[in-house]
């Protein structure tokens, strides 16, 4: 006698007709298409096209159709306050901010990979505008650049 699986449908493969409640599909997009789409983010995050930005929010938008039926229609701004769930640009920055505070604490390994941190005193002067002349206001290049 051989046990033979009981076919049951993956969410992953159709959502909508996998029989599971709004709730287990929120985890189950959680847990593992966003992990997906969140992937290495902190390494390509700001070399996204804006284009490649917009399909990534698409498909979570897209998700959000089918967690909860109630946002379809809805603006996606709406729709994410709705649900509670951030938009991927946020989670990116987030978590880029994230890995950036962890890199730059002193315990972590990769803090003596960072240069020396820059003299304030030199910085401060940098490009700040009290350091330059500023024109006369008598000044001929002034006057005509008021006329034209």
């Amino acid at each position: 006698m051989s046990i033979q699986p009981v076919p049951v449908a993956c969410p992953y493969q159709n959502p909508k007709k996998s029989g599971l409640n709004s709730h287990q599909l929120r985890h189950f997009y959680l847990l593992v298409t966003r992990l997906i789409l969140e992937y290495c983010s902190a390494v390509w995050h700001h070399g996204l096209t804006k284009a490649q930005a917009e399909t990534l929010e698409a498909i979570q938008r897209r998700a959000l159709r089918i967690i909860d039926s109630s946002t379809v229609g809805m603006p996606y701004e709406v729709a994410l306050s709705h649900t509670q769930f951030a938009s991927l640009h946020d989670r990116r920055e987030y978590l880029n901010k994230k890995i950036f505070s962890f890199i730059t604490l002193p315990s972590s390994c990769f803090s003596g990979l960072l240069p020396p941190l820059r003299d304030s005193t030199i910085t401060s002067r940098l490009r700040t505008p009290s350091l330059y002349p500023r024109p006369a206001l008598n000044a001929t290049l002034p006057l005509y650049i008021t006329l034209y």
